[in-house]
């Protein structure tokens, strides 16, 4: 099954979410995709974003458990070489209720990155937070889909099934929103909930070694995994800066740096 030629065929995009930079480098000159989709997870991941922002491909970055200051960051280092970037709304639980949704985060963005397309990312299963988020401007949606939420892996239990899906898409179509409350709507800012705070060091990634490295070399990208967890090492998102610099020490593949 050739997912590519069955977009192309459906006249809709190839997109795909890389979850290092191995992979981005096999779906872009490999398999070839017709845009990026960074997971909440990975959008600290310079090492990542630094091969697909050269790529000239248009992005779409998920914004889960992060802050107002980390998507800047990962929006403000993108954006210097590619100027389609799409930033969606999103809350890091699995699954996410309706109280959770803070969708008036949706308004809040649109101010904060006017250039940026603005739209939701939802692990809800419930498709009225979709309904509002369309009435707040909403333009993108993502949503997790499976055939049964009693399959195995973590996905499934957060996910439509066909006729929610089928109803979600046709409302939205169809302009059929719903009436925003104020348990949907929350606060109107960025910011992470509490609940989303345990992920972070699960998921958040640290540079290491991807080869043995020698004193007084000097880093190059080739050199430089960036792996989760973090643990000790340098957080990713500070690879730019040891880019062209000596190594102060010897490294063993896979040592943190």
């Amino acid at each position: 099954f050739n997912i590519k030629e069955y977009c192309r065929g459906l006249n809709i995009e190839f997109l795909a979410t890389p979850m290092s930079r191995g992979a981005a480098i096999l779906l872009n000159e490999e398999i070839g995709i017709d845009r990026w989709k960074i997971g909440s997870a990975d959008i600290l991941d310079f090492v990542m974003l630094d091969y697909i922002r050269d790529s000239n491909k248009p992005i779409i970055l998920s914004s889960g458990m992060s802050s107002l200051e980390e998507l800047k960051m990962s929006y403000n280092f993108l954006k210097e070489k590619t100027k389609d970037i799409s930033i969606l709304h999103c809350v890091s639980l699995y699954p996410c209720p309706l109280e959770k949704l803070n969708l008036n985060t949706i308004l809040f963005l649109k101010k904060e990155f006017p250039e940026a397309k603005i739209g939701f990312s939802s692990h809800c299963l419930d498709i009225k937070g979709a309904m509002v988020a369309k009435e707040l401007g909403a333009e993108i949606f993502e949503y997790h889909f499976s055939f049964s939420r009693e399959f195995f892996g973590p996905d499934h239990k957060c996910s439509l099934l066909p006729q929610e899906m089928r109803e979600l898409v046709a409302r939205i179509k169809n302009n059929n929103l719903a009436i925003p409350t104020r348990e949907i709507l929350g606060v109107g800012n960025k910011y992470i909930q509490n609940e989303e705070m345990e992920f972070r060091p699960i998921f958040r990634k640290g540079l290491y070694a991807s080869k043995d490295i020698l004193e007084g070399e000097r880093f190059e990208p080739e050199m430089i995994w960036a792996l989760r967890p973090k643990g000790k090492a340098e957080p990713s998102e500070n690879y730019p800066q040891f880019l062209g610099e000596k190594s102060l020490k010897n490294y063993k593949k896979y040592d943190i740096i």
